[in-house]
């Protein structure tokens, strides 16, 4: 009946739990998903003569995949370490935008103030400018001229001879005086110029340099400990003592630059390109956009990181001087950040939707990296 076919049943079903519990079956250990993805940078890596490379795949801040291999300079025996600081280039614009975003929230300027009533009255700008705002430099409408083309390209030499606060401020008085390339506010263009004078409207408004609003006002609260300006590497040091910039010769072949001032931009432009930092420490600060993004961070009014990090209009420009996109592997929007100073190379996305960050670090600056 119904009552013994139901005790056989449950008897059974004691039985083999019993059997499960004492005899489990064998299970193989899970596979690392990125096995397959590390054997193919290191291809990469190799067919491409990439002296140092590191990869970083955050998800929801926690590192889940690590690449770090390679030597700090070609013919050189040091070996990259995990810690080593690399230049970032032009993704330096992002901590500048910060920065200037940090003064929106302290009310002390505003999206819309007009770019004459952010600099002393005695500095000269170009007429066109009269009514370029904060927004449309922040936006890279302002159509600044090209950094390395003022005064018929004799100013940029110039800087390397001068203190960075003389030469950030006289390079800012040029870019302003000339005339733009193209009416300000019909179009976003990658502008250098945008961002130099930007770091020293910051100066101007705070009596602080750029590099200390940077360290004060960002690295210090994100625990940024592993993170500079300009040339990474100290010219004394017997060995590379950190990953030194590669350019490509005539021929094609991979040439280490050494230390010292052409080794980089003139400092003036550090608001712009100059920032170097460890692997760690870069990904708090886009762990940090990150957040931003979704809200979830203190470090910006809501308000602020909305504006920094949407797009400008139809292009995917935004005020925060990543790109975004809409990509179907990030569930959505996707932030990309990428810098590239000719000796150096970096590149970072950010998937807000799945809390998923891809960081790359390279000390080349060659056509192959």
């Amino acid at each position: 009946n119904f009552f013994t076919f139901l005790s056989a049943s449950l008897l059974a079903l004691v039985l083999c739990s019993c059997k499960t519990a004492t005899t489990p079956p064998v299970t193989e250990a899970p596979k690392n998903p990125y096995e397959a993805v590390e054997k193919k940078i290191a291809r990469i890596q190799a067919d491409f003569e990439i002296p140092a490379l590191q990869v970083r795949v955050l998800e929801r801040g926690d590192a889940k995949f690590n690449f770090s291999r390679g030597v700090r300079a070609i013919h050189q025996p040091t070996e990259l370490q995990p810690r080593d600081r690399f230049h970032l280039g032009p993704a330096s614009s992002a901590i500048t935008a910060v920065l200037v975003a940090q003064l929106i929230d302290l009310k002390l300027m505003d999206w819309n103030t007009p770019l004459r009533s952010l600099l002393p009255k005695d500095t000269p700008i170009h007429l066109q400018h009269k009514d370029t705002t904060l927004e449309m430099i922040l936006s890279q409408k302002a159509g600044f001229a090209d950094v390395q083309s003022l005064q018929g390209k004799k100013l940029w030499p110039q800087l390397y001879n001068m203190s960075t606060g003389a030469a950030r401020a006289r390079l800012a008085k040029a870019i302003l005086a000339a005339p733009p390339h193209f009416k300000p506010g019909t179009k976003s263009e990658a502008s250098l110029a945008a961002f130099v004078v930007l770091g020293w409207i910051l100066e101007e408004k705070t009596n602080f340099s750029w590099e200390d609003l940077a360290k004060n006002k960002i690295f210090l609260h994100l625990n940024m400990n592993d993170c500079g300006f300009g040339p990474v590497a100290n010219a004394k040091a017997p060995a590379p003592d950190q990953p030194w910039g590669h350019i490509s010769d005539k021929d094609g072949n991979l040439v280490a630059v050494k230390p010292g001032p052409q080794a980089d931009f003139p400092a003036a432009l550090h608001p712009a390109s100059g920032l170097s930092c460890s692997l760690d420490d870069w990904a708090k600060f886009l762990e940090m956009i990150s957040q931003g993004f979704y809200r979830e961070s203190t470090f910006l009014r809501e308000e602020t990181f909305t504006r920094l990090l949407s797009n400008i209009e139809d292009s995917p420009f935004t005020y925060g001087a990543f790109l975004r996109y809409d990509r179907s592997w990030a569930s959505g929007s996707a932030l990309v950040l990428s810098g590239f100073n000719k000796m150096n190379d970096s590149f970072a996305a950010i998937a807000p939707s799945r809390e998923y960050t891809i960081i790359v670090l390279t000390n080349s600056g060659s056509k192959k990296a």
